[in-house]
């Protein structure tokens, strides 16, 4: 039998934990990865940075929310973001990136 996208995360205790830990883990990575860039002298690419943490983020709450179409929208966001930083496809991402040239 299938399972069912859940109607409301609050009435599953489990999945509420999971969804928090994914949450928390998501909050962690913008913040020390935006601070690590910062720090490097790269801040033009922290927009790109919180892009691709909340392309990846939606990965796991494929299971935690049970709707198996947040995937391609985690793969859609990440890749976007991948391909920014490498080939500058999405300017509105970095709008610095036109002044900088």
């Amino acid at each position: 039998m299938p399972r069912t996208p859940l109607a409301s995360i609050e009435d599953h205790p489990t999945a509420s934990r999971r969804y928090a830990i994914v949450v928390g883990a998501d909050f962690a990575a913008v913040v020390l990865g935006a601070g690590a860039l910062i720090a490097m002298g790269q801040e033009r690419f922290v927009p790109v940075w919180i892009f691709a943490v909340a392309g990846v983020h939606f990965i796991p709450l494929v299971a935690v929310l049970r709707a198996p179409l947040t995937r391609w929208l985690g793969a859609g966001l990440t890749t976007v973001a991948a391909a920014d930083r490498f080939v500058g496809i999405a300017p509105w991402l970095n709008p610095a990136a036109g002044r900088l040239r």
